[in-house]
């Protein structure tokens, strides 16, 4: 050191940081809750009465901390950054709510996904399982916009005021249910 000549005080800009990292630390923890409650209502939804064990559970909450983060940081992270510059508490915590709606649920969907995926559904251009209960006809081809059931519905299922329920249609094996569903029936 010269003599005469004094360290430079970095103590202003080091309490400065440490304000601002105590601020942010406080305006991401009003947020919190509200990602909690989505993270919860997002789980019991994609979790529904599956049994998960607790690796899985474990490997989810990673897979999920980890997607979400890289959302935020990737498309989020500049305009939080901007908010807080700008000392917009209010903006912030708006844009952070808006966060916890889309990208919880997304992330969390996607950790589902990788860890559990779901059963496979039906082959294209295949029938779908009738409703009623017995297995379809065979060799039936299905009209578009119709369903395959296995019998014929009952009388007071069937919409007889409906105009396009003709004695055609029904000789043909074919029906406008009440509810709006179209059905076919092997005759």
């Amino acid at each position: 050191m010269v003599p005469g000549k004094s360290a430079p005080d970095n103590r202003g800009s080091e309490l400065d940081q440490r304000e601002a990292a105590l601020t942010r630390n406080e305006w991401k923890a009003a947020t919190a809750g509200e990602q909690a409650a989505a993270y919860q209502n997002e789980w019991k939804a994609l979790a529904g009465t599956r049994q998960i064990s607790a690796t899985q559970k474990a490997a989810i909450e990673e897979l999920f901390e980890s997607r979400l983060n890289r959302a935020i940081n990737g498309k989020h992270k500049e305009t939080l950054d901007r908010y807080f510059a700008a000392k917009d508490k209010p903006g912030f915590l708006r844009y952070a709510s808006s966060i916890s709606k889309t990208e919880v649920p997304k992330a969390l969907r996607e950790a589902f996904d990788a860890v559990l995926p779901s059963k496979p559904g039906p082959r294209p251009g295949t029938a779908p399982a009738p409703k009623n209960g017995a297995p379809p006809a065979r060799n039936t081809p299905i009209a578009q916009g119709f369903t395959q059931v296995a019998k014929q519905p009952a009388t007071h299922e069937i919409d007889y005021k409906n105009r396009l329920n003709t004695t055609q249609l029904f000789q043909s094996g074919k029906a406008i249910l009440k509810n709006g569903q179209r059905v076919q029936w092997q005759k």
